[in-house]
C-alpha cells in the first residue's frame, strides 16, 4: 500500500506503488496541473519502497502526456539505492523527467520501458522484445514466435495510432 499526497506542485509517492494506488497518483497529478495550474510537476519517489511495472508504466505514460501539453516533469529518486537503479534501468526516470539519463540497460530477459514515435522505432522495439523472449526461452525459434510477434505488433500499432496512452478527463478519470 502506498502513501500518496500532494503539496503544491510536488506529488509524493511513498511505500509500495501497486495497481490499486496508481489512480490516486493520477488524480494528484491532474489536480496539480489542471485544477491548480502548475506548469511544472515534481514526482517525488524518495519514500517509495517498491514500484511495480504496470502502475509505473501508467505513471510514465501520464508524465509523457502532460509533457506534450507543455508541463515540465521532474523526478526525485527513491532513497533506496536498489530501487533508484531500477528506475534508471527500467527507463522510468528518463520518461518522467527527460533530463534524467536514458536507460543503458542491456539485458537478455528484460526490455526497459520504451517510447517510440515512428513505425521504424516500433519495429525495432518489437524485434528487441521477440529477441529477448527467444533468449530467455532457448528451445523456441523465431518461427515458433510468429503468433506472439504478430500480437506484439498489433498491440504496439494500436498504441501508435492513439495520441495519448492514458488521458485524464475533466472528472479525473480515464
Amino acid at each position: 500500500m502506498s502513501q500518496i499526497s500532494r503539496d503544491g506542485n510536488s506529488i509524493y509517492i511513498g511505500g509500495e506503488l501497486g495497481n490499486q494506488d496508481v489512480h490516486f497518483a493520477l488524480a494528484k497529478i491532474y489536480e496539480a496541473f489542471h485544477k491548480k495550474g502548475y506548469q511544472d510537476i515534481v514526482l517525488d519517489f524518495t519514500s517509495c519502497t517498491a514500484a511495480f511495472p504496470a502502475p509505473m508504466a501508467i505513471l510514465c505514460a501520464q508524465a509523457a502526456f502532460i509533457q506534450k501539453e507543455g508541463i515540465t516533469c521532474y523526478y526525485n529518486p527513491p532513497k533506496d539505492e536498489k530501487l533508484a537503479r531500477l528506475f534508471i534501468n527500467s527507463n522510468y526516470a528518463h520518461i518522467i523527467d527527460p533530463q534524467e539519463p536514458r536507460s543503458r540497460f542491456i539485458g537478455f530477459t528484460r526490455v526497459p520501458l520504451t517510447q517510440y514515435h515512428s513505425t521504424s522505432e516500433q519495429s525495432a522495439l518489437v524485434n528487441k522484445m521477440v529477441e529477448c523472449i527467444l533468449t530467455s526461452m532457448r528451445m523456441l525459434t523465431r518461427a515458433d514466435m510468429a503468433a506472439v510477434e504478430w500480437a506484439i505488433n498489433e498491440i504496439t500499432d494500436n498504441v501508435t495510432s492513439v495520441p495519448t496512452f492514458y488521458r485524464i478527463n475533466s472528472t479525473g478519470y480515464a
